[in-house]
């Protein structure tokens, strides 16, 4: 029992009459010590203390100065609202305009501050109790869970930027590898489309001002042209291959073919403080900036130049186009056989960046193509481009089923081995280009053959 309440039943018993010795008995049955009795009983000889009651509580009327006393009440400061709904303080409600931003902090601050101040009073004018020790009770309750809170949310607050700073970081690391895996895609199209310019043209490269027009009809997508991480720049050509012949690199695998730059042709670092670089065989690497300013050192360029952004032209939609009606009869074959010639090309150039497509990802995965009934999109990654898988005269490609999950090493001749050819709906063999069809082979090459000439090829 504590003091107060001690106190509290003396009061009570001296007013139903009993005499001291009675107290004292009782007191001594609940296992106090004389000594203990005695204080307590000279204590309020010496100076009557004020009953306390609880009749006033829940009436609006003014707190008791005992009330008034208790100081900082942390429930109705740490837990506002929650604390006013539970002693039907509803002005503590006004704390949920904490959710608009600014203004509503700083009032809800405010708030926080006043009923930390004036909590206990509120509580004693708006909440019935059935005796000051059930007041005593309650509000030491709703003080500690208010000052647990308050600690939790200080202790929160201080630690919450530590794994922020930890993790924020890791997340944007992560991001510009994402980005990285996706420059290394662009960059190793490019360097294919690059060799298939090169097998196109005696084996020479394209000529450095030139060459992102040279070379986009092997990719047919200007997005490649474009870095995620270089907004604005773009990828440039080792000028000193400008024109050359394969033949005359005597290091391939360590010679620069196509680096990142910037708007201005200057090399560029945006990945995680380095870049990447496509080399003349065709594979891409990542270099750190000191090791890629070693590599572009070599190239004997001081200032790199950027591959210049081609213009676009635009053409009438609605130009006037011949009739075939109004040609002479001798040249609507001729025109019939360009028309199929030029279909034949395209699907030939389709099939090209396929067969190179398939061959990354080859390099990519241990030298094992993808499972032929998943090439599509097995390779989309590397083509990115939809378009580049039908056939402009109808129909598909397939991929050489018997190819599915070997190696590429353990394929004994690879420029007689196919490995892509076109397919009607159906998915049977079509050969629709002047009764022939294209074919694409392991080691990347693509040929315009005939049923006879088909049947000396490995399948």
């Amino acid at each position: 029992m504590s003091r107060d309440a001690a106190y509290t039943y003396v009061l009570r018993m001296r007013a139903e009459g009993r005499s001291d010795d009675d107290i004292r008995e009782a007191f001594r049955t609940s296992g106090w010590a004389d000594a203990d009795i005695d204080a307590l009983l000279a204590s309020m000889s010496a100076a009557p203390k004020p009953p306390e009651d609880a009749s006033t509580s829940g009436t609006d009327a003014p707190a008791p100065t005992w009330v008034r006393d208790m100081g900082w009440c942390w429930g109705a400061c740490g837990l506002t609202w929650i604390w006013g709904i539970a002693n039907s303080v509803w002005i503590a409600l006004f704390a949920l305009l904490a959710i608009v931003p600014i203004v509503g902090w700083l009032f809800f601050l405010g708030l926080a501050i006043w009923l930390g101040i004036n909590g206990h009073a509120l509580a004693w004018q708006h909440r019935r109790f059935a005796s000051p020790e059930e007041y005593r009770v309650t509000m030491r309750a709703w003080n500690n869970g208010g000052a647990i809170f308050a600690i939790v949310l200080l202790v929160g607050g201080f630690l919450a930027p530590i794994p922020a700073a930890i993790v924020f970081p890791v997340f944007a690391r992560a991001r510009e590898k994402a980005r990285q895996v996706s420059c290394e895609s662009n960059l190793k199209q490019i360097g294919l489309a690059a060799l298939m310019y090169a097998q196109d043209h005696d084996q020479r490269l394209p000529f450095t001002p030139t060459a992102r027009t040279l070379l986009n009809p092997y990719i047919k997508n200007d997005l490649i042209w474009q870095c995620p991480s270089n907004q604005g720049g773009g990828y440039a050509m080792n000028p000193t291959l400008s024109g050359a012949n394969l033949a005359t690199v005597a290091q391939p695998s360590e010679t620069v073919l196509f680096y990142e730059v910037d708007a201005s042709g200057q090399p560029i670092f945006p990945h995680n403080e380095g870049a990447d670089v496509c080399f003349v065989d065709g594979h891409v690497k990542w270099f750190n900036q000191e090791n890629a300013r070693s590599l572009y050192s070599r190239m004997g360029v001081a200032t790199p130049q950027a591959l210049p952004m081609p213009v676009p032209q635009s053409v009438p939609q609605s130009a006037p186009q011949p009739s075939p009606s109004a040609l002479p009869p001798g040249l609507i074959p001729a025109f019939g056989h360009a028309r199929d010639k030029a279909l034949a090309s395209s699907c030939e150039s389709n099939m090209k960046q396929l067969a190179l497509a398939e061959l990354m990802y080859v390099q990519d995965y241990d030298e094992h193509f993808p499972r032929s009934g998943e090439f599509r999109p097995l390779i989309f990654p590397y083509v990115k481009n939809d378009k580049v898988f039908q056939c402009p005269a109808g129909g598909a490609y397939a991929m050489n089923a018997k190819l599915t999950g070997r190696t590429s090493k353990s394929v004994a001749s690879p420029s007689t081995t196919i490995l892509l050819y076109e397919v009607d709906a159906s998915g049977k063999p079509a050969y629709r280009h002047f009764g022939s069809m294209v074919f694409a082979f392991v080691d990347g090459h693509t040929k315009l053959s005939t049923p006879e000439e088909a049947r000396a090829f490995t399948w």
